[in-house]
């Protein structure tokens, strides 16, 4: 994004902002109706069961089908996270590097994120835009004060835009 978005800049953003979206929004209706694994120990996981989700805004758009998680899945998730004794020995320097990446990783992709938050939420494009860099400002500060986390940060699950610690780590 070129210019800073606030809630005051919001009302007046550059015609440029509006064709980038626009763009995003059409590349993230191209995957509306597919199906999302779960994201297990760095490995993706299709399940038998699924829950499909529909627009907010229109109930007839299918935006996906998102696969559920059954007890096996969750108690692998739960007790054996890949990343976290890594993480744990990481120097606080290298962390804070880290995390600087996954919000440059956010702000490059912010439009597709903003597109599909758009879509799934009911979110204006300013107010999905806005959440975006609220989150990434927001996650890169949490993940400094609670550092001890899983393998994943999953931002949005229908654009299939993660970032694991191997990741940011290359």
């Amino acid at each position: 994004m070129n210019f800073k978005l606030t809630y005051a800049t919001m009302f007046n953003p550059p015609a440029e902002m509006h064709t980038r979206f626009d763009a995003a929004l059409a590349e993230v209706n191209k995957s509306l109706g597919s199906i999302h694994a779960l994201y297990i120990n760095g490995e993706d996981r299709v399940t038998a069961k699924h829950d499909t989700r529909r627009m907010p805004i229109d109930q007839r758009r299918i935006l996906g089908h998102f696969s559920l998680a059954t007890v096996d899945d969750v108690n692998d998730a739960m007790t054996r996270p890949a990343a976290f004794p890594g993480w744990r020995a990481t120097p606080m320097e290298e962390r804070v590097r880290l995390l600087k990446r996954v919000a440059r990783l956010i702000e490059e992709r912010v439009y597709e994120i903003g597109a599909a938050m758009s879509l799934e939420v009911g979110k204006n494009r300013m107010e999905a835009l806005e959440k975006c860099r609220r989150q990434r400002t927001f996650s890169t500060f949490t993940r400094m004060i609670m550092p001890d986390t899983t393998d994943s940060i999953i931002l949005c699950p229908m654009i299939r835009f993660r970032i694991s610690v191997r990741t940011i780590a290359a």
